[in-house]
């Protein structure tokens, strides 16, 4: 299913960050101009999945590869 890389741990941080600024943006724009039409199907559903969905994928490889650092035996 999912997967993720130790090696990366500070892309995925990156990644939650961006993510992060992403919908920070996208709630802006939201609330300045409002979603009409196909703006909303653009910017509220593609780009807000893209983002919500990199922000969970990166939050969960942060928290496993944390918990294999630690020595977990539940990973």
């Amino acid at each position: 299913m999912f997967s993720y890389d130790i090696s990366k741990k500070a892309e995925y941080k990156f990644r939650l960050v961006a993510s992060l600024v992403i919908l920070a943006l996208l709630i802006v724009a939201i609330t300045r101009h409002g979603l009409s039409g196909p703006a909303f199907f653009e910017i509220g559903v593609f780009g807000g999945g893209f983002a919500g969905v990199t922000f969970a994928h990166s939050f969960w490889a942060i928290r496993q590869i944390a918990k294999q650092e630690k020595g977990d035996p539940t990973t």
